[in-house]
């Protein structure tokens, strides 16, 4: 996997758009690094670790606008999201 990839969907602003699918030959090579619980029930936490607040939050707006039955915790004072695994 590239590292570089990586470093990028690590950044997102939501964990639950941390999400990377590469065709590998015959192959798919899922990266999720905080899995796929939050991203298949449609529900974003922030990405404290590297994303701004403004970043998430307007994120999450505009998600929000598109798909109405998406939920959002807000953003809270606390220790940076991590990783799984």
């Amino acid at each position: 996997m590239p590292h570089c990839r990586n470093d990028a969907i690590d950044s997102f602003a939501a964990t639950a758009c941390c999400v990377a699918l590469t065709r590998v030959g015959q192959f798919i090579d899922l990266y999720a690094p905080f899995g796929l619980d939050d991203t298949i029930a449609m529900h974003l936490k922030p990405n404290r670790r590297l994303a701004p607040r403004s970043v998430y939050e307007t994120k999450a707006n505009q998600y929000r606008a598109r798909w109405p039955q998406l939920t959002a915790d807000p953003w809270e004072p606390g220790p940076p999201s991590r990783q799984s695994g």
